[in-house]
């Protein structure tokens, strides 16, 4: 659970589009590109633009934030205060908006639903029948005497007789 999702980049690592294309810009709140130093300014510039262009065109995550890109040098502590002031920014924003307390709720049912499911897989598979059974099934789907479907229904037939009745 998180409250802010920063992408943190370098400039000219090649993933510069990776990041577009696999969805991380439309879950980023800031861009953080690191590294503006040294002889990398130049790619980092460039970067930064691509960036800003990139988020034009994809929709908000939140009506009251516009995503930001920043610049930054840990190495020369340059623009790392503007990276915090962000930060507080974004925080402050969403909680004068009461999004950052529906944010929370949202990600707290999510965690709740995900470990119940996560749990629940655990004890089942901890119960040696049930594994015994699941594992003849796979195998049986695997070597094509079963469908998928039928073997999702045998499966189901099962914790139905085992432990719903």
């Amino acid at each position: 659970m998180v409250d802010c999702f920063i992408a943190l980049q370098i400039a000219g690592g090649g993933d510069d589009l990776q990041g577009i294309k696999k969805g991380i810009m439309e879950m980023a709140d800031v861009i953080v590109i690191n590294k503006d130093d040294g002889d990398n300014r130049g790619n980092v510039a460039i970067t930064r633009h691509m960036y800003e262009s990139a988020l034009h065109i994809l929709r908000r995550k939140y009506a009251e934030w516009q995503p930001q890109v920043l610049t930054c040098s840990a190495l020369q502590n340059r623009g790392v205060d503007q990276v915090w002031q962000t930060l507080c920014d974004f925080r402050s924003t969403l909680a004068a908006s009461g999004r950052l307390e529906q944010v929370r709720r949202q990600q707290a049912l999510h965690w709740l639903q995900q470990q119940t499911k996560e749990q629940t897989l655990q004890m089942l598979f901890a119960r040696p029948d049930f594994a015994r059974y699941f594992q003849h099934t796979l195998q049986a789907v695997k070597s094509n005497d079963l469908s998928p479907r039928t073997g999702l229904r045998r499966i189901s037939e099962f914790l139905q007789n085992h432990y719903f009745q």
